[in-house]
């Protein structure tokens, strides 16, 4: 897409901080479903990897240039794919969101995108959301307001749509006439999103950022942008992912900062949880909230690739895969000339010998064919080719159900929160929370919807088991007798 606005920064100085290849590395006390987890962008070869898509949101305490190399820095060696700023400090432009490009500091060839809003009126506006060069190829759409709220759609095959809202609402604003019409303002613009985002169909939803608020503080006028989101069917990432918020305050004792995702997004996420940030990397007295998502699901791949693979076990297997790719860069002034020509007798000997009316789909189908067909003919005869061997310790087009089983870590993990009791009643809202004692307290045909899903991980749990050669027998049904059971 073409932005207005667009910048491109220099080269970044030397690193300060090492980004280490080493797959077992891992960086500032990550959570345990991040061990041994980098991107497709870093992948050198090694055993153990998981595909997702990893996004953040941080309030910076302002001093956004000041610290741009570090955030920067932060975002690359911690894998993000989407990183969401608060309080930038910048302001004062009206005009459009400003879109910065900004090199990566390791990959010559990729690039980092900032979107910014910088429509606030003061220095303690600005919000802002970073992206990488993948996650800029699927962007269709921004919105912003007042340098509080910034919004990004991203677009994705079978019209799947990742819908990411960022906020940054005014602090203290109970006693302040002005910063209380903003978060009214807030809030009106957070209903416009959401209406517009229920109305899409396939709209997988986050709402992430300060919200300048705790959930028991009701009165304060920041707070019905956590009723609003409530209201619709948004959930806590954090109280949908974590056992206790004992460990998850995001600022001093405080819990201010959020992830809420809609139906949709819940169901594809594998976990959230906060961290702080390492002061090498730059000050701030807030925690970082971190959510996972499945990449597979959005990734134009077929997911029912899954039944086709079973057989490549172990999954460190070689792939032998031969592709022949075109080489334009090897194309010389006499095959161009060649090309233009043939292409010119060709077209014309295929396509004005006899015209066809173009009046319907299926007619426009063929002739389309025809000519990709040519198309191809064309290259293949006279473009010069290379052939590449995809010769790799891991083969990355397998789906991310296998790729996931070579480290095991999220798979149980989505079972463990999958038998979570407290996402019964999160789902089919329960006026009771459901405990080991109280099973047979759940309604049966609530108990039997939820768990359904149980033969979605059965299969993989199984081949996990034999890969293992461990030899415990699951039950093809989950009910309240054997449950206690199946969590052991």
């Amino acid at each position: 897409m073409s932005y207005t606005n667009l910048n491109i920064s220099d080269p970044f100085p030397t690193i300060s901080h090492s980004l280490s290849q080493n797959p077992d590395h891992v960086i500032n006390e990550e959570h345990i479903t991040n061990l041994h987890v980098i991107n497709q962008d870093n992948i050198n070869d090694n055993n153990f990897f998981i595909d997702y898509i990893k996004i953040g949101s941080i309030n910076i305490r302002q001093a956004f240039n000041n610290k741009l190399n570090d955030i920067i820095n932060y975002f690359v060696e911690h894998n993000f794919d989407i990183l969401g700023l608060a309080e930038t400090s910048l302001f004062g432009d009206q005009s459009n969101t400003i879109i910065n490009k900004h090199k990566h500091p390791t990959l010559p060839n990729n690039f980092i995108y900032i979107i910014h809003d910088n429509s606030g009126a003061n220095k303690g506006t600005g919000v802002a959301i970073m992206i990488t060069d993948k996650m800029e190829k699927h962007l269709h759409h921004t919105e912003f307001s007042e340098g509080r709220i910034i919004n990004l759609i991203f677009g994705f095959k079978k019209s799947k749509q990742l819908n990411v809202t960022c906020c940054y609402l005014p602090s203290s604003p109970k006693n302040d006439v002005t910063k209380t019409k903003i978060s009214a303002a807030c809030v009106e613009k957070l209903n416009k999103l959401i209406i517009k985002s229920n109305n899409t169909k396939n709209s997988y939803a986050i709402v992430i950022g300060d919200f300048n608020v705790t959930t028991k503080n009701k009165s304060d006028p920041n707070y019905p942008s956590i009723r609003l989101l409530k209201n619709n069917g948004y959930k806590d990432m954090i109280k949908y992912h974590q056992e206790s918020l004992d460990n998850n305050f995001t600022h001093s004792t405080n819990r201010i900062d959020y992830h809420y995702g809609n139906r949709n997004l819940l169901e594809q996420s594998i976990h959230s949880y906060t961290q702080s940030i390492p002061q090498s990397f730059f000050n701030t007295d807030h925690k970082i909230v971190i959510t996972l998502l499945e990449k597979t699901f959005f990734d134009s791949r077929n997911k029912d690739l899954f039944e086709k693979f079973m057989n490549v076990l172990p999954f460190n297997k070689r792939n032998d895969e031969v592709k022949k790719v075109f080489k334009y860069d090897r194309m010389t002034v006499e095959l161009w000339s060649s090309y233009t020509n043939r292409s010119r007798s060709t077209f014309k000997y295929r396509f004005s010998k006899e015209p066809q009316e173009i009046n319907n789909n299926n007619t426009l189908n063929r002739q389309w064919d025809l000519f990709e067909k040519c198309l191809i003919e064309l290259k293949e005869h006279i473009i010069p080719q290379k052939s590449i061997n995809f010769n790799t310790s891991s083969n990355l087009d397998l789906p991310l159900e296998l790729r996931q089983m070579n480290n095991h870590v999220i798979l149980l993990y989505q079972v463990k929160q999958f038998l979570n009791l407290k996402h019964i009643k999160i789902r089919f809202k329960l006026y009771f929370t459901p405990t080991l004692s109280t099973l047979h307290n759940i309604p049966r045909h609530v108990w039997a919807t939820y768990y359904e899903g149980w033969m979605k991980y059965l299969p993989r749990l199984k081949i996990l088991l034999d890969f293992n050669k461990l030899s415990i027998t699951l039950p093809s049904t989950v009910t309240p007798d054997n449950f206690v059971s199946k969590n052991k």
